[in-house]
């Protein structure tokens, strides 16, 4: 699969990839507002909304894709997502795994927990005892770099946190 930042040439300097990581169902408008913050901030989204359909090799290519970008953003709320069938982690926690190994600038936003949440969005066991898991080992204090309430406000902080880091203005240390 070519993105088409590669197809048309943009050169990484000016125009850096960033990996959109999250579940689907629950955050579709969170998402969109990731794609949009990166836009706006001269950054090219790379996210499964625009790939082909795939077979059991999804996961395969959802890593390359992850392996060419610049940036790695997830969003977290309350759903661990689907793990592969030869895997027990999820394919969010892959994404964050792999980003984490190749060194990506990795943003991460949480769901702040004072927002209520439509119980048909959130996780049950087993998936809700790895998401915890995953939370609290994986997605340190450090990582976390603001919580979001809504789409709208997410944005914001999408834009304020991933402009200057797409800009060349990033603050030394991990983010």
């Amino acid at each position: 699969m070519r993105r088409l930042s590669k197809v048309l040439d943009i050169s990484k300097n000016s125009h850096p990839d960033v990996f959109i990581s999250s579940t689907y169902e629950d955050l579709v408008d969170y998402r969109a507002a990731a794609r949009d913050a990166a836009l706006s901030c001269k950054c090219f989204p790379v996210m499964m909304e625009y790939w082909p359909a795939m077979d059991k090799k999804a996961v395969q290519e959802c890593m390359a894709e992850i392996d060419g970008c610049d940036i790695y953003v997830g969003l977290y709320a309350h759903r661990y997502g689907h793990c592969p069938e030869d895997s027990d982690l999820s394919i969010t926690e892959l994404e964050f795994d792999r980003a984490t190994q190749k060194g990506l600038k990795r943003l991460c936003f949480l769901l702040s927990e004072q927002v209520e949440w439509p119980e048909r969005l959130k996780e049950t066991e087993p998936g809700k005892a790895k998401l915890d898991k995953f939370k609290t080992q994986k997605l340190s204090s450090a990582l976390i770099w603001k919580q979001f309430i809504d789409p709208k406000d997410f944005g914001s902080l999408g834009m304020s946190v991933v402009g200057p880091i797409c800009g060349g203005k990033m603050d030394s240390g991990e983010v």
